[in-house]
């Protein structure tokens, strides 16, 4: 049997052997033995990771990653898998693998591509977003809808116009690589029939030019693939993640993996193909080697080599998540720092400007600046209501129709946060007219979903607010999401404060 580790070249007797029969030197009843047990291993793993993932859908960590474009690169990659393998031990026919190289494996290799470009864009924006994001007086009608065009919603257009673009790659290139598959199959009909006693090493070996065309559009899209992830490895290596194994792990590894995969298949078929050339043009000529050849027997033309990338991609993108919220639940379980856990010391330490500068830094890495935002315009628009109901409502400058912003900016000058401890605090008190641009304006940064920071809440308390503004326009009627972003903030970003940072005593002191 010829070693994989042999590098000697092979001779003209011994390689056209090898490319008349099935395998000269391997076990084929041993090697498909091998492929099905990794086929209902693979299964398993597969299906019990997908059924795992989608039913951690609503997972903090789950959510981050983009629910849907994930599982759907997981969901496809597994597709892929199964076909791949299943080729290496049973006839399919030729258009079944036909079907996943030119179709399947665009398309959740374009999935995979938009997840590595959104990981890119959203550390940018969240960095884009704690550096510019102003809140800023709208003009607005009876109807809350905006007139003026905010400067902080360029990057967000931008974001829209990459998004479709994303969505434009996977749409463009699985409608060409569907059309051209069909067009094959009408053309070339009798070269991949429906049914077919070959095996699909044979079908390689015995019609190598002829099935070549075929699969034409899958390669030429690999090497495309292939160099468009050399440049974005670039882009995602500035990328900074608070997860060791998260997304940016993902998208790193998975990327250099297809560009390997990608190139040594494309190596090791050109080195076969040529070595067919030469027997028939210089019968002296330099062979390719014993090892070459025996891989590609082995892996069924190189196929089954791209079987290892949609079992990582797997691996990555669907099996460490799970991992990562199960180690997520743990660590918020065992972690001991007694009163720091409770919930009501975590709001008070959100009053410390130094901790929600530690706190904005995790979020960026975390892709959730938005929720700090949040907080911090929150706080701000009650400081508002505050400075509104306990000094401006009553003073003078009311009466000479003062402007409020000026009146606010005056007094915040000597305002000290004890001063809002003591002071009444009536939920259901209307909005008044002069701070009600100040809620508007809140309203279009952070809970639109159009907005530039906005937060991940509930569609029930989305519709709850629109609700109010539109009848009876309270002053809590940012109060419930508030609720809910602390609590994001809670489960996801203080873990890690406090991971990093054992005695938060010195802000504020838990007892």
């Amino acid at each position: 049997m010829w070693s994989i580790f042999n590098t000697t070249s092979v001779s003209k007797e011994e390689f056209g052997t090898a490319m008349s029969s099935e395998s000269s030197f391997v076990d084929i009843k041993t090697m498909e033995l091998v492929y099905k047990i990794i086929f209902y291993i693979y299964s398993f793993v597969g299906i019990t990771s997908l059924l795992t993932f989608f039913h951690m859908r609503k997972n903090y960590v789950i959510k981050q990653m983009n629910f849907h474009l994930t599982f759907l690169n997981g969901l496809f990659a597994f597709i892929s898998g199964i076909v791949t393998i299943s080729v290496q031990f049973t006839n399919l026919p030729c258009p079944v693998s036909l079907f996943t190289s030119n179709v399947i494996n665009p398309f959740y290799n374009s999935i995979f591509l938009s997840r590595s470009l959104r990981l890119v864009l959203l550390y940018q924006y969240n960095i884009y977003k704690v550096n510019t994001l102003e809140l800023r007086k709208k003009i607005y009608n009876g109807k809350y809808k905006t007139t003026e065009v905010e400067p902080n919603k360029y990057l967000p257009h931008k974001y829209k116009v990459i998004n479709r673009i994303i969505y434009g790659v996977i749409t463009v290139s699985t409608l060409s690589g569907l059309i051209y598959t069909i067009v094959m199959l009408i053309m070339y009909s009798d070269r991949c029939p429906l049914s077919t006693n070959q095996s699909a090493l044979q079908q390689i070996k015995t019609n190598g030019k002829e099935t070549q065309i075929l699969f034409n559009f899958a390669q030429i899209f690999g090497l495309i693939f292939a160099f468009v992830l050399i440049i974005m490895i670039y882009f995602i290596s500035k990328v900074e993640d608070n997860n060791k194994y998260g997304v940016k792990f993902e998208c790193w590894t998975t990327s250099i993996l297809i560009i390997t995969i990608t190139s040594f298949n494309l190596y090791l078929n050109n080195s076969v193909n040529k070595s067919k050339e030469l027997i028939h043009s210089n019968g002296n000529a330099k062979l390719t080697s014993r090892s070459l050849l025996t891989i590609y027997d082995y892996t069924k033309g190189g196929r089954a080599l791209f079987s290892i990338i949609s079992t990582y991609m797997i691996f990555a993108c669907i099996i460490l998540p799970c991992i990562r919220c199960w180690n997520n639940r743990k660590h918020n379980e065992n972690i001991d720092t007694g009163l720091y856990r409770k919930q009501n010391y975590f709001y008070k330490l959100l009053n410390y400007p130094p901790v929600l500068e530690k706190l904005e830094k995790i979020a960026i890495k975390d892709f959730s600046v938005e929720n700090i935002l949040f907080w911090k315009n929150y706080q701000n628009l009650h400081r508002k209501v505050f400075v509104y109901f306990s000094s401006f409502i009553d003073s003078n400058e009311r009466e000479r129709n003062v402007d409020f912003d000026n009146y606010y900016q005056n007094y915040m000058k000597h305002f000290s946060i004890s001063e809002m401890e003591d002071f009444p605090y009536y939920p259901n008190t209307k909005i008044p007219k002069e701070l009600l641009p100040y809620f508007v304006n809140f309203y279009y940064n952070f809970i639109d979903v159009s907005s530039p920071a906005a937060v991940n809440i509930t569609d029930k308390e989305i519709k709850q607010i629109l609700l109010n503004f539109n009848s009876v326009k309270t002053i809590s009627v940012f109060d419930e999401a508030k609720n809910e972003v602390v609590e994001m903030m809670y489960n996801s970003i203080y873990p890690i404060l406090l991971k990093n940072n054992k005695d938060l005593s010195h802000y504020v002191n838990p007892v």
